[in-house]
């Protein structure tokens, strides 16, 4: 098989994985928010949501709403227990759902950063369609809401980082991501 891997600025570093991709060298990430702190509007800014409330529809056994922002890197993970579950997972056959990190206050709400998990690599299924939804209170209790970022995915996609960075900032207390359905060869579902 062959891959073309996108490397906007030529560093060797795959733009999923840059924590600046349009700045070739290493950079540092004071804040873990997945923005490095040459290309990073505020480095100084508290990352609010790492290890913060979550909430979801549905989850899948071990997959669950702990590990929607953990801020564990796969490497941590496998080194502890050899199989990847630092994501949050529908259960089986749950085409659409939601996981949700709740800011406890309302925050200008400045780099959302998601992962398609890809069931850690196993290839048998993927979020194929997918929102980023910021809101100022429950979505559900009338709070109002925004999405920010969406997109698809026709093939298996890769297993990288989606960085969006919002100029200018949202106001908000809860970041949605929406699964709005999966791509499946054994009817499983998507996070």
């Amino acid at each position: 098989y062959e891959f073309d891997v996108a490397d906007t600025d030529m560093d060797g570093v795959p733009d999923g994985y840059d924590l600046c991709p349009d700045i070739a060298g290493e950079h540092e990430d004071t804040n873990r928010n997945g923005v490095g702190d040459d290309c990073d509007s505020c480095p100084d800014c508290e990352n609010v949501a790492l290890e913060g409330r979550t909430a979801a529809s549905e989850t899948n056994g071990t997959y669950s709403v702990r590990h929607i922002n953990d801020g564990k890197t796969e490497e941590e993970v496998r080194e502890r227990n050899g199989i990847d579950t630092s994501y949050w997972l529908l259960p089986r056959g749950r085409q659409a759902g939601w996981a949700e990190v709740n800011l406890g206050g309302l925050y200008d709400v400045c780099v959302i950063r998601a992962m398609n998990t890809s069931h850690a690599g196993r290839y048998d299924y993927w979020t194929s369609s997918w929102e980023i939804v910021v809101s100022d209170g429950d979505p559900e209790a009338g709070g109002i809401a925004e999405t920010v970022a969406n997109g698809r995915y026709d093939t298996y996609p890769p297993m990288e980082w989606t960085t969006v960075v919002l100029d200018p900032c949202v106001p908000g207390d809860r970041v949605r991501y929406n699964v709005l359905g999966y791509d499946s060869n054994y009817a499983t579902g998507a996070g």
